[in-house]
């Protein structure tokens, strides 16, 4: 990432010094702390917010907005953020022509502003890019500091972060809850965890030196802290987003060939096995973190199984809450509900407290139609993969920052696969990061381009 400036080293394989020249700015410490401050836990049940009559404001949206105004006079192309405002506006307006209330129409576009925002970030990272490494370190921060959170909340009788709102502490045997032995930590950074981790994995598998990008300390606190907050939040989606970056990671053009990436995805696998396995197991004859193991076993790896999941409540009420949307869908193909907008009826027994059901979709792809309608919809989705098309045609080539645009096109795949089962791209707290990966997507084979001239020269 760094890699992205030109050096006269080598154009074969990126390279990772600090960045030369002066220290980073104000501007871009601003940017990427504003980026981080999205992924902020709530504490102890406190949400980083002000409540205000027309809604809520938060303390990443100051920091935003503030972000914004020092992007924008620094950035020259900003891919995709016409298509998403003009796409946001018809939401609002559609909203209110439904009778949406202020507050409703607030909370539910912040998202997709959070992604606008997102988007001239990450053309300002492009720009910027000797600032990129301290924009991960500050979303490592962020992993590291709710980890250390959650240790705490998951070994002791408080609950600072983890409120478990919104979480089953249970799974489902036959359609029978059993409820599990430890709190399931369900924060804020736990998108974020995963995405790192996955990253993590991508970048092993394309043998990328994460580590000499970000610092060792760095990487191997912030890996450590990605794994412990992904196995005490209990999510199958975490299975889900692995299998998916490891995938992409086996399959895509790179700069290594197939088979070398299946060997060195072996070996990770088997070395996982002895430096995470063996531990476990002695610990777990010990009587030591026996409740995290069992419920880690019960929740997410018996949790996958096909009669678990086909009798699982959860599970069930996604396909009613499909079929509603998709039923909305067909009646409204043109203006959708807008923002704050219902596109269903109350529904007996839902899992939902008040009308808040009525506007959340699980399905992050079918969400989209049913807020703007299947061309608007359509036309979010299509920025949205061409960003990811952009990262695997960037990372095909070999050169230069090759391996880092392959690695960020597996952790965005994963987290795009997991949003198919919940909305994660349409979650307050990664948002930002969605639409900063969406921005440099689009930018990246313009950026490769370049870094190939210069090669050629």
């Amino acid at each position: 990432m760094s890699s992205l400036e030109v050096t006269s080293v080598s154009c074969k394989q990126p390279v990772h010094t600090e960045p030369k020249g002066d220290r980073l700015t104000a501007r871009e410490r601003i940017v990427w702390i504003a980026v981080a401050s999205a992924s902020l836990p709530s504490i102890f049940e406190t949400e980083w917010k002000l409540e205000i009559p027309l809604g809520s404001v938060y303390l990443a949206d100051l920091l935003l907005i503030v972000a914004i105004l020092q992007s924008l006079a620094h950035v020259r192309r900003t891919p995709g953020s016409a298509v998403f405002y003009y796409c946001a506006v018809f939401a609002i307006t559609v909203g209110a022509i439904s009778e949406a209330t202020i507050p409703w129409i607030v909370r539910d576009s912040r998202p997709f502003f959070y992604m606008i925002a997102g988007l001239v970030i990450g053309a300002f990272a492009v720009q910027n890019p000797r600032s990129i490494r301290f924009g991960v370190r500050c979303l490592v921060f962020v992993v590291v500091a709710t980890t250390v959170l959650a240790v705490i909340s998951q070994f002791s009788e408080m609950n600072v972060v983890g409120t478990e709102r919104g979480a089953t502490n249970a799974i489902y045997y036959n359609g029978e809850a059993r409820n599990l032995s430890a709190k399931r930590i369900q924060t804020e950074p736990v998108p974020l965890a995963l995405f790192l981790l996955c990253c993590s994995v991508a970048a092993w598998v394309m043998k990328f030196d994460l580590s000499g990008f970000l610092g060792k300390t760095w990487f191997r606190i912030g890996l450590l802290s990605a794994v412990i907050l992904t196995v005490v939040a209990y999510s199958r989606n975490s299975v889900v987003g692995l299998a998916a970056a490891i995938f992409l990671a086996a399959i895509i053009p790179a700069a290594l060939s197939r088979a070398e990436r299946l060997m060195r995805l072996l070996v990770l696998i088997a070395a996982a096995a002895v430096f995470v396995g063996i531990p476990i197991w002695i610990g777990y004859q010990f009587g030591y973190f026996g409740n995290v193991i069992d419920s880690f076993s019960a929740r997410v790896i018996a949790g996958i199984a096909p009669d678990v999941i086909g009798t699982d409540p959860s599970v069930g009420w996604r396909f009613t809450e499909m079929n509603a949307a998709a039923q909305f869908v067909l009646q409204h193909p043109i203006g959708g509900s807008g923002f704050g907008g219902y596109y269903r009826d109350r529904v007996a027994g839902e899992p939902f407290r008040g009308d808040q059901g009525r506007l959340y979709l699980h399905n992050y792809y079918m969400l989209l139609f049913v807020k703007f309608g299947v061309l608007a919809g359509s036309a979010v989705l299509t920025a949205i993969i061409a960003s990811v098309v952009r990262l695997i045609r960037s990372g095909s080539t070999g050169l230069g920052a090759s391996n880092a645009w392959s690695v960020l096109a597996c952790g965005f795949f994963a987290l795009l696969v997991v949003s198919s089962v919940a909305p994660v791209m349409f979650s307050r707290s990664f948002a930002v990061l969605g639409g900063v990966i969406v921005g440099v997507g689009l930018l990246s084979t313009g950026v490769q381009r370049r870094y190939e001239a210069v090669c050629k020269l």
